[in-house]
């Protein structure tokens, strides 16, 4: 009997200090993992490029931990926080977030590494948001939503479930916004039709708030687009539309209670002219676009017959980008598909990451 506790003695004074490791570990991940506020939910905008792995909410103050999950490293360059998520100050991998935002940093993060951020503080109730934008492997530049907190109060009356609920869709995110002002920017249920509810992310922020996202499936892959085509210049639309999350059918219902739209197109490219070409003096090269409706605007014009601004030309010298880079302004949004003319040459590439830029409509 002795022998076995004296053995029992020395095993805990030789590995106990490896025990508490091992404890203390387990105890902080389960920290970071499990929220420990009620009916508390994270969700990633993107996450089959940015992984939630956990997040937390505990006496005010949010920790989310993401992973890297685009194949490559990342650079973070710019980090918003919005709703109910403050900084008090905030952390990035210990880097200090308004140091990231000021320029005086950046946090690169390798492929399956881990971005963890810590001391964001919540105010209490609602939803909160990380913003956070960053240049991926290919040196494109994306960003991704990160949301989580309380679900806004779930009755303004006894008994009847709040705007914006499974079991009371909104019209639409402009709808939930009218009818409960100052509601926090996240997941709601619309039903724009009467007949079909389903689930949509709603900015309640920006521009007067309202707008329901319409995501993308996938990016159009940054490569040679027409491999097929007998390596000549000509105009062509890409042979597939742009797949997004959501059916044409439900897009087109949001469109029809919808009076505005917006989306950002990004074009990367390496030799392949998107809107005005520098040497030629002209802008015979530009894309032309069409509309999840089938409408289609001009190409090779100043004018695009709609209302956009540009926002960078980077490959207006017919060289390696960076990119190409349109706002527009139309209810008719998502862009589904670009016409292009400069694109016949193995070295000619192009494509655009859309799913780090959605469509808007309200």
């Amino acid at each position: 009997m002795f022998s076995r506790a004296q053995a029992g003695l020395e095993y805990l004074v030789t590995y106990g200090w490896a025990l508490v490791i091992i404890a203390t570990v387990v105890g902080v991940l389960v920290f970071i993992l499990t929220p420990s506020v009620s009916n508390v939910t994270f969700s990633s905008s993107d996450p089959s490029k940015i992984l939630l792995k956990g997040g937390n909410i505990a006496e005010g103050e949010a920790e989310v931990l993401l992973q890297n999950i685009t194949g490559g490293g990342i650079t973070v360059v710019l980090v918003a926080l919005s709703g109910s998520f403050g900084f008090s100050p905030v952390f990035l991998n210990d880097v200090l977030v308004t140091e990231i935002n000021l320029g005086h940093e950046t946090v690169a993060v390798p492929a399956g590494g881990e971005l963890y951020f810590t001391g964001i503080r919540y105010s209490g109730s609602g939803a909160g948001a990380i913003d956070m934008d960053y240049v991926d492997f290919a040196g494109l530049s994306r960003q991704v939503s990160v949301t989580g907190g309380e679900p806004a109060s779930s009755s303004e009356e006894e008994g009847v479930a709040a705007l914006g609920s499974e079991s009371n869709p909104g019209v639409s995110c402009k709808d939930i916004l009218s009818k409960r002002p100052g509601v926090e920017s996240g997941f709601y249920w619309i039903d724009p039709t009467g007949s079909d509810g389903f689930q949509v992310y709603c900015d309640m922020v920006s521009g007067g708030g309202g707008w329901t996202r319409i995501d993308f499936a996938s990016d159009l892959p940054h490569q040679w687009q027409f491999p097929d085509e007998g390596g000549v210049d000509a105009w062509r639309w890409l042979p597939n539309d742009f797949e997004t999350v959501l059916s044409k059918e439900r897009i087109e219902a949001i469109q029809g209670v919808s009076t505005d739209g917006k989306q950002r197109y990004v074009g990367s490219c390496v030799g392949v002219l998107h809107w005005y070409y520098t040497s030629g003096s002209s802008y015979d090269y530009g894309f032309g676009f069409r509309f999840l409706n089938g409408d289609e605007t001009s190409h090779g014009t100043e004018a695009l017959g709609i209302n956009f601004s540009l926002v960078e030309d980077g490959c207006k010298n017919n060289g390696t980008g960076p990119q190409t880079v349109w706002d527009f302004e139309d209810v008719r949004v998502p862009i589904v598909n670009v016409y292009s003319r400069d694109n016949g040459a193995s070295s000619e590439w192009f494509g655009s990451p859309l799913t780090s830029n959605p469509a808007w409509l309200r």
